[in-house]
């Protein structure tokens, strides 16, 4: 057997494909795990699911739009699983948020101005891969925006609690007016050697950003180039779960310009990715999804 036969063996074999609603998630959010451990009540292990791909599942658990819902096997039987809401749930019952560990300090200094899902995410992730990062927040308090969008989900005590995590890990949070950030923006080669921009609360205009054929700015939206050298930019995106990842993209593709090496390379799997899992649905009995009794506080645990 040659070489590709093996690789035509290969290739039926579908078992290790990511289910569909995992692969509908920009973050990759096993959802048949999480709701596996929801329905035995095992709490810490379904937050443990969280915390495995999403960035502040304390923010983010409470505002997940569900992307995985549309594809969930369950559609064509009277109704998704309503991931958002056990979300919600299990980050609930979560306590402190944990601190990911902070390699050595890189010698680069990067900033992120804008505090809305995608700026706190790539501050997040680049902190974790080891850069000094300087954070310009938009508001009186760090997360404001999301609080004025959300405000039947977040509060000041949830974001200040689950924000924590970046000062913890050595993130200089600076509160800027729109004068000063506009000094940053125009400086002749910056005060940082790389800068990502929030665009759910920056203006890209004030960054000299190029624009596309209908008015908007060219931002790649897996990469979060734009026609600036070293400035990356994310967070236009109308899903909250798809800022995060776009912030996430965003920090990768800074994190490899500044190491000089491939932007594009090995990244098949950033976003949602085709699948070839076939789960059968022969026998499994049609049945609606269940809102929450309480659509304000979520799935009480026997709901869940």
């Amino acid at each position: 057997m040659d070489q590709k036969d093996f690789k035509r063996i290969e290739e039926l074999c579908t078992q290790e494909q990511s289910p569909p609603c995992a692969a509908a998630c920009p973050l990759h959010v096993d959802a048949r795990a999480l709701s596996g451990h929801v329905a035995l009540g095992q709490w810490n292990q379904a937050l443990g699911v969280l915390r495995k791909t999403m960035p502040f599942p304390g923010l983010l658990g409470r505002v997940c739009d569900g992307p995985c819902q549309e594809k969930c096997n369950r559609s064509a039987l009277g109704g998704s699983i309503r991931v958002n809401d056990l979300e919600r749930t299990v980050v609930s019952k979560a306590g402190e948020p944990l601190v990911p560990p902070v390699p050595p300090k890189k010698p680069a200094h990067v900033a992120v101005f804008g505090d809305g899902l995608a700026g706190l995410t790539a501050a997040l992730d680049l902190a974790r891969k080891g850069y000094p990062v300087k954070l310009f927040a938009s508001g009186e308090i760090l997360g404001q925006a999301l609080a004025d969008w959300f405000p039947d989900r977040l509060n000041p005590e949830i974001l200040a609690r689950e924000l924590s995590v970046l000062t913890r890990m050595g993130v200089d949070v600076r509160f800027s007016d729109s004068a000063r950030i506009a000094e940053y923006a125009h400086e002749p080669g910056g005060s940082f050697q790389a800068v990502f921009l929030d665009l759910s609360v920056m203006d890209p205009a004030l960054w000299n950003l190029a624009r596309t054929g209908t008015g908007g700015f060219q931002v790649d939206p897996l990469l979060g180039t734009t026609s600036r050298e070293g400035v990356f930019a994310g967070g236009d995106h109308s899903s909250p779960v798809f800022q995060a990842a776009q912030g996430r993209f965003g920090a990768a593709t800074l994190d490899r310009w500044l190491q000089k090496v491939s932007l594009t390379a090995g990244r098949e799997k950033d976003g949602p990715i085709p699948t070839r899992l076939f789960t059968p649905l022969d026998g499994i009995q049609p049945e609606a999804g269940r809102p929450p009794a309480d659509p304000g506080q979520g799935y009480a645990d026997d709901e869940a």
